[in-house]
């Protein structure tokens, strides 16, 4: 009795660490992060600075099974010429249909 709860907290606690080192988002995450891209790059423009791409990161998904829309949060980083530096966010939300863009 006690090898197998050592063995069953064992693998509950490999399952926990794999789970938290690469975050496995839903497939529209991909599609979503390239709209809020495209979103933060356009307000940082008009404000004079620019998106450093590779700091963009989900902040957070809403996706409720009966929610006919899935919203991603995205946030990253934006440098000015000055030197000072702006977090940035932007929600994206796509639509359960298949042929529907997210934006």
């Amino acid at each position: 009795m006690k090898s197998f709860m050592l063995a069953a907290l064992a693998a509950l606690t490999l399952s926990s660490a794999s789970a938290n080192d690469a975050p496995q988002y839903p497939k529209y995450v991909a599609e979503c992060r390239e709209a809020a891209i495209a979103k933060m790059k356009s307000s940082a423009e008009f404000h004079g600075g620019k998106l450093d791409e590779a700091s963009v990161k989900v902040s957070a998904i809403d996706d409720r099974l009966l929610n006919p829309y899935k919203y991603v949060w995205f946030t990253g980083v934006v440098r000015f010429p000055n030197g000072s530096v702006k977090e940035l966010s932007a929600l994206t939300q796509k639509s359960y249909l298949p042929r529907t863009k997210c934006f």
